[in-house]
């Protein structure tokens, strides 16, 4: 932890009364850190920069980041980059975790050191009627059909921006299954904002890769993958 260095403009004879306020100011700093440690709250306020070589990258539980390919493994998380290439990388065994929450909170996807990408998995949606569909329904990825025959409806674009809040970018999109395990045929119905391409009709016993693409703001195109 780095504390704030409240007495760089003290030159000359320093009166009694400014030392003391500037060790008051110290001290208040270092309580309000170890409160926010003790909690679980603490957070730094610049990056942790492990030392550099022309050859090799120092970065153990820190982050450093260059211009120059470094060619030796680091024990931290390295980022550097090359003409046309930015790169993250890690120690040989380590792989890389994307978390929700900032602190290592909800793990959303973890890149083995093996090259697997593993990614949270939800457990799936499953419907044995007509219904339309939530944001949050799509979002479980695997939406199970049970029943007979009757219609799934999506949701309204502005729907699907709301539901995805913070990730709604044009020419951004994600993809979603059905498993249909019903007797009978599903129809998939587009609702308000949303066009497709491709067949809309999910056979008992057939799986349909969908992917909706976001064109515009509340607007988007569903297309059958497979």
């Amino acid at each position: 932890m780095s504390v704030p260095y409240y007495f760089q403009n003290l030159i000359g004879p320093i009166p009694l009364s400014e030392l003391d306020s500037n060790f008051a100011a110290v001290e208040a700093d270092i309580a309000s850190a170890q409160a926010a440690i003790a909690n679980g709250t603490y957070q730094l306020t610049t990056p942790v920069i492990g030392a550099a070589t022309g050859t090799s990258v120092t970065a153990t539980n820190g982050f450093y980041s260059t211009g120059a390919y470094a060619s030796v493994y680091s024990d931290g998380l390295v980022c550097d980059y090359i003409a046309n290439s930015g790169r993250f990388s890690a120690g040989v065994a380590d792989g890389f975790t994307w978390y929700n929450g900032g602190v290592a909170v909800t793990p959303l996807m973890y890149l083995s050191a093996t090259g697997n990408l593993w990614q949270i998995a939800p457990t799936p949606t499953s419907i044995s009627a007509v219904t339309t569909l939530t944001a949050a329904q799509l979002q479980t990825d695997i939406i199970n059909t049970t029943g007979t025959t009757y219609t799934v409806t999506l949701p309204t674009g502005t729907g699907i921006d709301t539901g995805f809040a913070g990730v709604v970018v044009t020419n951004f999109g994600f993809d979603f299954h059905i498993i249909n395990t019903a007797s009978g045929t599903i129809t998939i119905a587009v609702n308000t904002g949303i066009t497709s391409v491709g067949g809309l009709t999910i056979a008992t016993g057939v799986s349909a890769h969908f992917r909706l693409r976001r064109t515009a703001a509340n607007t988007y195109i569903l297309y059958r993958l497979s």
